[in-house]
């Protein structure tokens, strides 16, 4: 089977913005369970399918090489991610992928996704049972993203693709392009075309060729409030078919745990997630789940998150936090969080100096959310509390200056503060 593909890019990029500004009226679309490459488009990950797969635009976890490869490029530590999904019928669908960012170079990705059944009962032309048969499809990732200029990002994914179906195999190749631009600190936007050029060949006699459809998507992301929480909308369309509308929400209900729920274009889903910081990683469990579309049960979805980087020195309390424990080394930086103020001007106390520079990809203009160890009225510990916003104003190799955007009534920037770039 062949498909005509639109010969130029920015043909593309111009007709999948159309369509999103006229998405609204367009009604649900086809399943495509029948066309080459159906369980590419299934989506992965716990997160994003708990946001209704409305992913491309927000997309600042490894999963991003699946969803849109641009937003590799936002990754400040090693980011691992790997999910597990319960479906009926001995199914299984599995994602597994890692990010690597390379300092001031960008980004990497390596990534898996495999679907596959066993038990199917084969028979020949009489009917008479001939033994169990097992399908399986497999899809290779290796990814790169890389930060254009402030804000705009662009990534590419290469993948190897591999369907075994009883006795016969098919083997191809194929790409997925993304772009990501930070309008301002709370609107991001992003476009993801998936699946270009990929073909796969079977090892029949006629030596069968299929090619994949394109897909397409669109997407926004905004963060209206001081807190982390999240709204996404995205345009998603299969070539030759209508579009969907997908919509999601993430919401930080405390520092360690969250909600999320959408619509994924046939119905709502929903899940959430809880982080706990460990010494030098961050390790997040997230859970999703949703109408399965084969047998209409609902499946589940389990996620393993982990994010690698930095030393205990994040989690002592902020008393005793002292300039000469801060050092501005990048091995002071933690999981979940970019830097920590090292110096303050008490002749200016809206700058400051922080503890990580070009090595560890800070980049002027950058926003950061301040944060502080406090012990709130009621609580017994202290915890760690949003108190402002800062931006990084002057970059060296290993040390930043940032000023003050804003800050909580009564509150002046102070040593030993947690900073973490804001989404």
């Amino acid at each position: 089977m062949k498909n005509t593909y639109p010969k130029h890019l920015c043909a593309v990029c111009l007709l999948a913005a159309v369509l999103f500004s006229a998405a609204v009226p367009l009604s649900a679309q086809s399943g495509d369970g029948g066309q080459p490459g159906a369980f590419l488009r299934n989506g992965v990950s716990s997160r994003a399918l708990g946001m209704g797969g409305a992913f491309t635009a927000l997309a600042d976890d490894p999963s991003a090489l699946y969803w849109n490869p641009a937003g590799l490029a936002t990754l400040r530590f090693y980011e691992l991610v790997g999910t597990y999904t319960a479906l009926s019928l001995d199914r299984k669908y599995n994602f597994f992928a890692l990010g690597i960012p390379i300092r001031n170079y960008g980004a990497v990705g390596v990534g898996f996704i495999n679907f596959g059944v066993g038990g199917i009962e084969g028979r020949d032309l009489a009917g008479d049972i001939t033994g169990a048969l097992s399908n399986s499809e497999n899809a290779f990732y290796i990814s790169y993203a890389y930060e254009i200029q402030p804000g705009v990002c662009a990534g590419l994914s290469l993948k190897y693709l591999s369907h075994g179906l009883a006795d016969y195999q098919s083997t191809g190749y194929g790409f997925d392009l993304g772009v990501r631009y930070a309008v301002s600190p709370k609107i991001l936007v992003g476009l993801a075309i998936q699946d270009m050029s990929t073909r796969v060949s079977w090892n029949t006699e006629s030596g069968l060729e299929e090619t994949y459809p394109m897909v397409y998507r669109l997407g926004g992301a905004l963060r209206p409030f001081n807190n982390n929480a999240r709204f996404t909308l995205d345009y998603h369309m299969v070539q030759k078919q209508k579009g969907t509308i997908r919509a999601g929400i993430e919401y930080p209900v405390t520092p360690n745990f969250g909600l999320r729920a959408g619509y994924d274009g046939k119905g709502i889903v929903g899940g959430g997630y809880v982080a706990v910081p460990l010494n030098t990683m961050m390790f997040a469990l997230d859970y999703s789940f949703g109408k399965d579309p084969m047998d209409l049960t609902f499946m589940h979805r389990v996620s393993l998150r982990l994010k690698f980087g930095g030393t205990k020195y994040d989690y002592i309390p902020a008393r005793e936090a002292a300039p000469g424990r801060v050092n501005g080394e990048a091995g002071m930086l933690l999981a979940g969080f970019t830097a920590r103020i090292t110096k303050t001007l008490p002749e200016n106390p809206n700058f400051a100096l922080i503890n990580a520079g070009q090595k560890t990809g800070i980049t002027t203009g950058l926003m950061l959310e301040v944060y502080r160890n406090e012990k709130l009225p009621g609580d017994k510990e202290e915890q760690k509390v949003l108190i402002g916003e800062v931006q990084v104003a002057v970059v060296k190799t290993d040390n930043s200056a940032v000023k003050v955007e804003w800050m909580k009534q009564g509150y002046l920037l102070k040593v030993g503060d947690f900073l973490m770039e804001k989404k």
